[in-house]
């Protein structure tokens, strides 16, 4: 009776022990000479990115005439203010503008290419209930990097968040992406949820998610004032 025991204990053991040989090798495959190149091209690329101009341009509604028209005109962005108190309705609209920037052409070994962008959206003043005007006081911004690919195989890169509190006190930061449905109902795939503790956060998570609408959310807390949700979103087949 011992001796099976053994016996079965040891096939336990081996089992296991194959289980996570598989897993290693499946984990080793996964880091290809491909996914190396993409991933060198593409942090390039977002380390020569002017973010100050870059949030400024979100700002501004700046229009890149290299960004394809219909990509142009599929990004969409909405924020949000949530009152700690005082407010019928569940959320304030604020106004929201955006832009979105061709970062490069990533190559890839077969010879074809894929386009980098970032989409980024900034929400600043409450946009018509202005009996809340200046209330939260503070900028938001949420940016999400992508390479476009053929169909609906889109990746999400990385995805980012920026905040100017001003001389708010401001607490609880968080950062949200995935994929969702075309009508932001629901989250399809993730989101991956981070919680910052500085004014600007980036995250890479390469081919992680991939889909139609690939999206980013930032929220931060005004303390004793209310919250404050920035959405931007990739919402595009291209070719």
């Amino acid at each position: 009776m011992m001796k099976k025991k053994i016996i079965a204990l040891f096939l336990v053991i081996m089992v296991a022990f194959a289980s996570m040989s598989t897993y290693a090798m499946a984990s080793s495959y996964a880091i290809t000479d491909e996914n190396i190149s993409i991933r060198t091209q593409a942090d390039t690329l977002i380390s020569s990115v002017d973010e100050t101009a870059l949030l400024e341009a979100a700002l501004s509604n700046q229009v890149d005439y290299s960004v394809p028209a219909d990509i142009r005109e599929s990004i969409v962005a909405e924020a949000s203010f949530q009152p700690v108190n005082g407010v019928e309705q569940s959320e304030i609209e604020l106004e929201v503008t955006s832009t979105v920037k061709n970062l490069g052409e990533i190559a890839r070994s077969d010879g074809s290419s894929s386009n980098l962008y970032v989409a980024v959206a900034a929400a600043t003043e409450v946009k018509e209930d202005w009996q809340y005007a200046g209330q939260h006081g503070i900028k938001a911004w949420a940016f999400v990097y992508w390479i476009d690919n053929p169909g609906t195989n889109n990746e999400l890169y990385a995805a980012a968040g920026q905040w100017d509190p001003k001389d708010k006190v401001v607490e609880n930061r968080q950062l949200r992406y995935g994929t969702t449905d075309i009508f932001w109902l629901l989250w399809l795939d993730g989101p991956t949820v981070k919680y910052p503790t500085d004014d600007w956060a980036y995250y890479e998570d390469p081919s992680s998610y991939t889909g139609y609408v690939l999206r980013c959310q930032t929220k931060i807390d005004v303390v004793n004032v209310g919250t404050v949700t920035c959405n931007v979103a990739s919402r595009i087949v291209t070719k």
